[in-house]
């Protein structure tokens, strides 16, 4: 598997948080991002995701996972 493969992952967040969250991963790459109940989901690959889901981690206590 490479990096540049795209996959679809989860991002958790607080309710209400959801909109940020999804700004915040749409202004660092990621793709196809629609927000859910309590988070987003989004495509990245697997290196943009693992900073994807630090950054926003940091910023909104979001957890990624694998869809």
């Amino acid at each position: 598997m490479t990096s540049s493969a795209t996959h679809a992952y989860f991002a958790t967040v607080a309710r209400g948080l959801e909109p940020i969250a999804a700004r915040e991963l749409r202004n660092l790459g990621a793709q196809n991002i629609t927000e859910d109940y309590m988070g987003v989901h989004f495509s990245a690959s697997i290196s943009a995701a693992i900073g994807n889901c630090s950054t926003v981690s940091t910023s909104g206590h979001a957890r990624c996972f694998a869809s």
